[in-house]
């Protein structure tokens, strides 16, 4: 969500003005002047990284060779991945650096790799990525100390 401001309300009522930056980006506007945008540092390292993570997978794909071989350069773990895995992975990683880009946030961007990467780091420690380790119950059973 994006707030907007004069850069006179900035200036009278900073505190007022600022108290909305955990929402969303500020948008100043100045008289006669292009606007300022005003936002968390943290956001803004987030949408560097998934930038530059984006065009890196543009780079990549637009390469000589197996997308999903030339992706295990950026991510070695893809390695401790089957095949068909590492295929669906190329697969989202696409579909969702697309998506961002189409909305101006990549926050989803790192989730979704951080996800692959627990899964891999799962499976390079032994669990098995079909699932057949775990145990479905029929009815709901509570914890004894959640």
């Amino acid at each position: 969500m994006q707030t907007k401001a004069t850069f006179t309300e900035l200036l009278r009522s900073p505190k007022k003005v600022l108290a909305h930056v955990d929402e969303g980006d500020i948008v100043v506007s100045r008289r006669g002047q292009e606007d300022l945008v005003v936002s968390r540092a943290s956001a803004h390292e987030k949408d560097l990284a998934g930038l530059r993570l984006a065009s890196s997978l543009i780079a990549i794909s637009l390469a000589d060779g197996d997308f999903v071989e030339r992706l295990r350069g950026p991510f070695p773990w893809l390695t401790f991945l089957k095949r068909i895995d590492q295929e669906s992975f190329a697969t989202e990683i696409v579909a969702v650096a697309r998506a961002c880009a189409s909305v101006g946030y990549f926050g989803r961007l790192a989730i979704t790799i951080s996800a692959w990467e627990a899964t891999a780091t799962a499976v390079a420690e032994g669990l098995p990525a079909d699932g057949s380790d775990l145990d479905y119950l029929d009815e709901p059973s509570p914890a004894e100390r959640p």
